[in-house]
Parts: structure tokens; sequence; C-alpha cells
């Protein structure tokens, strides 16, 4: 097995088993695996830099949650989309009925959910479609976080 930029990780024995724990940098950047990345709040961030793409074709290059996500949707089919998203949807227009918005992209109403929800969705999306993702985030906290997940 090979590990791409071991020097990035802090190598760690226990009970006969090797842990890999990435390191922080001194510039307040940290790199995530899926587990970390999906325990940060990321309510009050700000993405800096996100690309998705589906194999070698760009997906999205948008730098809100909710715009990433629609980028996502709008490269499948509806039947796609029904049959995978966790979101809640409406063939009709519903603009601010119960939390729906309507996305004349997609030509549906879809249930608004907080950055923490859209952005667990953007990745089950992926995941699902094997699609891959590089994303930099600045939290709350002024701190920058970054996400590979390539399959």
């Amino acid at each position: 097995m090979e590990i791409p930029n071991i020097d990035k990780y802090m190598l760690e024995f226990t009970n006969g088993k090797l842990i890999l724990t990435l390191k922080e940098n001194d510039d307040e950047e940290y790199y995530l695996t899926k587990e970390q990345f999906n325990k940060i709040l990321l309510a009050n961030s700000q993405i800096f830099n996100c690309v998705v793409k589906n194999g070698e074709e760009v997906i999205s290059t948008k730098v809100k949650y909710k715009s990433i996500l629609i980028d996502i949707y709008k490269s499948m089919s509806i039947q796609q989309i029904l049959q995978t998203a966790t979101f809640n949807f409406k063939s009709t227009n519903e603009n601010s009925t119960l939390g729906y918005h309507w996305c004349p992209e997609l030509q549906m109403s879809i249930q608004n959910k907080d950055a923490q929800n859209t952005m667990k969705e953007i990745l089950h999306m992926i995941e699902q479609y094997n699609y891959s993702i590089e994303i930099s985030i600045k939290l709350k906290t002024d701190k920058i976080i970054y996400y590979n997940f390539n399959i």
C-alpha cells in the first residue's frame, strides 16, 4: 500500500496498529479525512475553491453550497435525482412554501437545508455517482480546511 504525502501525517503505533493522523499546519490549514470532514461544523463557513468532476468533465466550480448541489443535480437525470437524493422535491413551483424554492434549471422545487446538510447531500451524491470533489472552506473560526474525494 502506498500513502501519498505521508509527511502530512503523524504516525502512532497503538495496540499493534499503525494510526495515521493528519498534521495541523502552522498556517491554520487542515487536510481532512472523510470521517474528520463529516464532524466539522459548517455554519457560517465560506467556500474558497471547489471543483466537482465526473471523470475529466467539470461539473461545478461554484463557491456556494446550494449552487454546487444544483450543478451536481443538473448533471443527472431527474430519475437519478429522485432515486438517490435525500432532499425533498416537488414538481410544482412551491417557492417559499415550507422552505421550498423553485429551481428553474431542474424545473422542480427543492426544500432548502443548512450548509451542513447541503454538504452532506453533496458528498452523498458524489459518492453515489463516482464523482470527485476538491474543496477548501474557511470555517467560522477562520481555520481553512481542505477535503478531497476521488474514486
